[in-house]
């Protein structure tokens, strides 16, 4: 499947039988690329969940509220099953067009059709593959593992993945909207898992 933007969405296959079976896209670790696949075999998917902090005392999970981040380098985990790799797709993403005749049109529309997360173009794509330790989390500091500028709007997904890396259960994903300061090179608290919020 082509387009990055389909990241985390589900899709179905219906077979000749009338069987249906539900796939999920991730990250291809290409630039442009999501794939995913769809068995009927597969009865239980794995299920993760990124939680991030922004600032001490400034913590986020999925499907919550949207964070915002600046001066410190967000840091993000994953939580799920002990043993299970995770793909971690991020995205710093936002609105290009700067020509006065179309700026305000195109950020109404993306306000009006997506208001959490209003961009229509990414700047960097970046990509990585963990284990989830034996605590149920991912044990890194992986702030630590990617670059930020500060400038752009971040999507942070993290998808369970098999040996060939289709996704075999829902992607999760979280936006943080950036507060337009620059980050400095550090984590909010410290990057060790005894410190990481597990919630």
């Amino acid at each position: 499947v082509s387009g990055s933007e389909c990241i985390a969405s589900s899709f179905y296959a219906v077979f000749d039988d009338g069987s249906t079976a539900e796939g999920w896209l991730g990250s291809d670790m290409e630039n442009g690329g999501s794939h995913g696949e769809a068995l009927l075999s597969r009865v239980d998917p794995v299920q993760v969940q990124v939680h991030a902090t922004t600032a001490p005392g400034a913590i986020y999970t999925s499907g919550g509220p949207i964070g915002t981040y600046g001066v410190h380098k967000p840091l993000f985990h994953v939580t799920g099953p002990a043993g299970q790799t995770v793909r971690i797709a991020l995205f710093e993403a936002f609105q290009p067009v700067i020509a006065e005749e179309f700026e305000e049109i195109i950020k109404r529309r993306l306000e009006e059709a997506h208001p959490a997360f209003p961009v229509n173009n990414f700047a960097t794509a970046q990509f990585l593959d963990v284990e989830i330790g034996e605590e149920g989390m991912t044990e890194d500091c992986l702030a630590g593992q990617f670059n930020f500028t500060g400038r752009f709007h971040l999507a942070f997904t993290a998808a369970p993945i098999d040996i060939e890396g289709y996704p075999i259960g829902p992607v999760s994903k979280m936006y943080i909207l950036s507060n337009g300061i620059p980050v400095e090179d550090i984590c909010p608290i410290e990057c060790d898992a005894d410190n990481m919020p597990l919630l």
